[in-house]
């Protein structure tokens, strides 16, 4: 609701509650990553649906998709810092090669003195 607010956009509970629920359905289907463009797609037809401009229904919808994505990305990122890997080391563990046991070793003493 609060980034609704922030673009001027006055939609009561129950259209954002539609907004929500439209996107989330409309995520269902295969889309790119991070659900760009089908994302976009819905909400602002949704948001059209209320007589919201599409310029300020797609700023806000990019806006929102972009939130959506940093709240799980920057802290995924931040946590394989911390563990001393990188990116192209979870790529190895998804492919069923795991990362060298010396890294693993060193992963697992952090988290016992950090945990400590």
């Amino acid at each position: 609701m609060c980034l609704l607010v922030g673009f001027h956009i006055n939609l009561p509970f129950t259209g954002a509650a539609f907004l929500l629920a439209a996107t989330v359905l409309g995520l269902a289907v295969p889309t790119a990553p991070a659900g760009v463009g089908t994302f976009q797609a819905v909400a602002v037809y949704i948001l059209h649906l209320f007589r919201v401009p599409f310029n300020t229904a797609f700023g806000f919808s990019l806006a929102w998709n972009a939130i959506e994505v940093a709240i799980v990305t920057l802290p995924g990122l931040l946590l394989l810092w911390r563990r001393g890997m990188s990116l192209r080391d979870l790529g190895d563990v998804t492919s069923n090669r795991l990362p060298d046991k010396e890294k693993i070793v060193a992963a697992s003493a952090d988290c016992e003195r950090a945990s400590v």
